[in-house]
């Protein structure tokens, strides 16, 4: 049974870059699905947002898993992105597991991907 407003999301974890004859390949990502309700930032959320990441296109995911999710604020690697209404998300921050909450859950916070060009991502 789901919480009330969740439903089943992808989250993709992008593969490392390797090297094959002198130039990066980016070997296969994996991806796996969670449950989770996603909402609109508020006010108080865009302010507390890092410099660069106050958009209006950002996204609260409350994620009922216990499982790590990578963040772009995490040094060294790259972070997870999540696919809502068919809009790729990138996760920036994840607020701490709620071990006193009747579900536990982690608060993900989602800005819409840009490819290296400006483009969204999977768009």
């Amino acid at each position: 049974m789901l919480p009330i407003g969740a439903s089943t999301y992808v989250i993709t974890r992008r593969g490392p870059v390797t090297y094959t004859n002198g130039l990066p390949v980016r070997t296969a990502p994996t991806t796996f699905s969670v449950v989770a309700s996603v909402q609109p930032l508020n006010g108080q959320d865009l302010i507390r947002a890092p410099e660069g990441l106050r958009r209006s296109d950002a996204r609260k995911a409350y994620l009922y898993i216990t499982d790590e999710v990578r963040t772009v604020l995490a040094a060294g690697v790259e972070a997870d992105l999540m696919t809502v209404d068919g809009v790729v998300y990138e996760i920036y921050h994840i607020d701490p597991h709620n071990v006193f909450s009747p579900l536990p859950h982690q608060r993900a916070y989602l800005q819409a991907a840009q490819g290296t060009d400006g483009a969204e991502v999977g768009s």
